[in-house]
């Protein structure tokens, strides 16, 4: 039988900061926590100066391949197959609820996991194992603990959200920025103003008083985008080919599945309207998209001064 506090001190070992097991069902699931960079690019015409530092490397696949290595070491100590040792990263499982559950966060008022130790510049991960929870473990039910008391009368990210999209009683996704920037379509006017992205919004985790503990982050290349890559260039390219544009993102965390890349396309003609900068790419883009991005060439926009 494997002792799971083993499990998180390998883990742990290997660049995460906590994590914890619970029962889940008939088995039992370790969650944790994986620290990530906040370093960006300032340059105003470089792309990456307007990622969101959890996207500016593919932290995803660098937290999997190090549950991997966890998961090799469950396996043979528990003399466990391949089948029965399974790793989640960004899956479909409860994975915010199943951290609040371990013990080892609570999601605050912006939705957002929130560990009170380690900040909120953490991505969540585990492992689920086909072996029976350990006595005196807590057992995951559907429902995590209500974070009201933890959050109490704050109201930072609430008040940090340009757009309105976070109330007392969660998000509105159709106004969040974060959420809007990986779905194509059209932006609401009155969301244009405030709009400084190509992917990712950090103004609620910036505002939350727990970012006061955030880590330095595990330092890693995979998947990193170019910081030398401008605006100008993801608009060259896709004025040239769509599927060019969509290549140049193989590997980094924006080939995820669930960000269109048009979405990145249109906050792309987006920015440089705003700032003023590769009128001549955008307006190619724009005649070569017409039906999606022509009004944005029409439209009136604020100046992004940076």
């Amino acid at each position: 039988m494997i002792d799971f506090r083993e499990t998180v001190e390998w883990l742990k070992e290997d660049g995460f900061c906590d994590a914890a097991a619970i029962g889940f069902g008939e088995k039992t699931a370790v969650t944790a926590l994986f620290p990530y960079r906040l370093e960006r690019p300032t340059a105003v015409s470089a792309a990456a100066s307007y990622i969101d530092p959890f996207a500016l490397r593919n932290n995803y696949r660098e937290m999997a391949a190090r549950l991997k290595t966890a998961a090799v070491k469950i396996r043979k100590a528990a003399g466990l197959n391949k089948s029965e040792v399974r790793i989640f990263v960004n899956s479909s499982l409860p994975e915010k609820a199943a951290a609040a559950f371990a013990g080892i966060g609570f999601c605050g008022k912006s939705t957002l996991l929130i560990s009170p130790l380690y900040g909120v510049n953490t991505l969540i991960g585990g492992i689920l194992i086909s072996l029976p929870a350990a006595d005196g473990l807590s057992r995951f039910d559907g429902a995590p603990p209500s974070s009201a008391a933890r959050c109490g009368a704050c109201r930072r990210c609430i008040d940090a959200c340009p757009v309105g999209a976070i109330g007392e009683n969660g998000v509105d996704r159709s106004r969040c920025l974060q959420s809007l920037a990986s779905r194509s379509g059209a932006v609401p006017a009155e969301l244009l103003p405030h709009w400084d992205i190509l992917y990712g919004c950090s103004r609620c985790r910036d505002a939350c008083p727990y970012s006061r503990f955030n880590l330095g982050g595990v330092a890693h290349h995979r998947g990193e985008i170019d910081e030398s890559e401008t605006i100008g260039e993801w608009l060259q390219t896709a004025a040239e080919s769509e599927e060019a544009f969509c290549a140049r993102f193989k590997g980094t965390a924006l080939a995820m599945s669930w960000i269109d890349k048009r979405a990145l396309l249109r906050n792309a003609v987006i920015l440089s309207r705003r700032l003023g900068i590769f009128n001549e790419e955008t307006k190619r883009v724009c005649r070569q998209y017409k039906n999606e991005f022509s009004q944005l060439l029409s439209v009136d926009i604020p100046p992004l001064l940076r």
